[in-house]
């Protein structure tokens, strides 16, 4: 009999647990969500650093809050619990900022970080879809690579 991969699902409410497995889960799900979460804050005008900083912040809240507990399938997707959830994170950044006196902590975009943003047409959203789809394509092929690695057939993939 197949041993197939635990489901997100599964791994969303394990999330939500104390211990190793909790653990063990919520690493998975930083690995594969991260970079889908640190490219919606680069789409902000937000530098690598900063970005990076951002998204290790959106995920202590979401640990702090519980986040995973609180997913249900039943209430709808994965992806549109974690999209709603940044962009709440990423209004309330802005709405943080603004409060900021005028001018101060302003930074300048480097000229290849609006090269970037000017040739992308996608909104924001529209870009946290691809880029999640990315990911789900990017997970399926590391497991059919590693599925071909055990059975010695790593040449076939």
């Amino acid at each position: 009999m197949a041993h197939y991969q635990t489901t997100r699902w599964s791994l969303v409410q394990m999330a939500g647990d104390e211990g190793v497995d909790g653990r063990n889960a919520l690493g998975q799900l930083l690995e594969v969500y991260r970079p889908v979460i640190e490219s919606r804050f680069r789409r902000e005008h937000i530098d690598g650093v900063t970005a990076e900083d951002l998204c290790q912040e959106f995920f202590v809240r979401a640990i702090q809050d519980d986040f995973f507990s609180k997913a249900r399938s039943e209430k709808g997707s994965l992806r549109a619990y974690l999209k709603t959830a940044v962009e709440r994170f990423v209004l309330n950044q802005k709405r943080n900022s603004l409060t900021e006196k005028r001018g101060s902590g302003a930074r300048h975009e480097t000229e290849e970080e609006l090269v970037d943003v000017a040739s992308s047409q996608d909104r924001p959203d529209q870009n946290f879809d691809r880029l999640w789809a990315q990911g789900i394509l990017n997970e399926a092929l590391k497991r059919l690579r590693n599925e071909d690695l055990k059975k010695g057939k790593v040449d076939l993939f």
